[in-house]
């Protein structure tokens, strides 16, 4: 009796282990993707970002005339 609970144990552990993996891999693309927007946006930032220093360093009066305080 004893090593027909222990049976079912390890087939009740063994199944929730698969069926954890099963979830992990369905949420892990939706993590993936949001890392990847989370990435593209920082890179858009970036590129705002050297744009604007570019462009102050090559035409800074433009800068001036554009941004009054």
């Amino acid at each position: 009796l004893t090593n027909l609970s222990e049976d079912n144990s390890m087939f009740a552990s063994a199944e929730l282990t698969t069926i954890h993996h099963r979830m992990l891999d369905k949420s892990m693309p939706r993590k993936i993707s949001k890392q990847r927007k989370g990435l593209l946006q920082n890179s858009k930032a970036s590129l705002r970002r050297v744009s604007k220093s570019v462009h102050k360093s090559f035409l800074p009066e433009n800068d001036r005339f554009l941004h009054k305080s």
